[in-house]
């Protein structure tokens, strides 16, 4: 992970910030962005931002759970913590969640990833508020839905590989987190996306 050259230029003031966790076709869920940034918006004066309260209230009123937390880094993780382990393995397999989930032999790989992604997120002092079988259990109630790497792949787009799992096993890495189940993974997903691309 490349330090950003620019970070020093963003104020140092408190932020709301904003984590979506949808289970939606890629296509879609481009539009439902789109269209949740105009209606997050759409409080106070066209001069005046939206404050985080008003923010809340127009998600809400568009019938979306909307939870407010002080721990914006712990849900991320809860999120990294899934997307680590079922979005490479959709892809190498082209397995819904539930499937993955319902899986013995996959769903105990699915676990070593998660208990190595757990093992990086305590490295930097993050404590999931979840457990791994809750994690799971979370991924199975979604039912047959492909993942977005899974999507990206059937719909020939480059897979966010580094992004999502890349930069994880990157974090490992420097904090001296041994990896063996996410690295092989990552591994056979990576060489996946590059014979996919050699053949477009």
């Amino acid at each position: 992970m490349t330090p950003n050259p620019y970070l020093w230029l963003v104020p140092l003031l408190p932020v709301c910030a904003f984590l979506a966790i949808l289970a939606a076709p890629v296509a879609g869920l481009l539009n439902f962005l789109h269209s949740l940034f105009e209606i997050a918006n759409q409080p106070g004066e066209p001069e005046e931002p939206a404050t985080p309260a008003e923010n809340i209230e127009a998600l809400i009123t568009a019938g979306l759970r909307s939870p407010v937390t002080t721990r914006i880094r712990q849900e991320i993780w809860v999120k990294i913590l899934g997307n680590v382990a079922f979005n490479p393995i959709s892809a190498l397999t082209g397995a819904t969640l539930v499937q993955m989930a319902r899986d013995p032999e996959v769903s105990a790989l699915i676990r070593k990833i998660m208990e190595e992604t757990v093992a990086v997120g305590a490295k930097l002092g993050l404590e999931v508020p979840i457990t791994i079988d809750q994690r799971i259990a979370g991924a199975e109630k979604v039912g047959e839905h492909k993942t977005s790497m899974l999507q990206d792949l059937e719909a020939g787009r480059p897979i966010e590989l580094e992004a999502i799992v890349g930069a994880v096993v990157e974090l490992g890495e420097r904090l001296n987190v041994p990896m063996p189940h996410t690295r092989a993974v990552y591994a056979c997903t990576k060489l996946l996306a590059h014979t996919r691309a050699a053949t477009r």
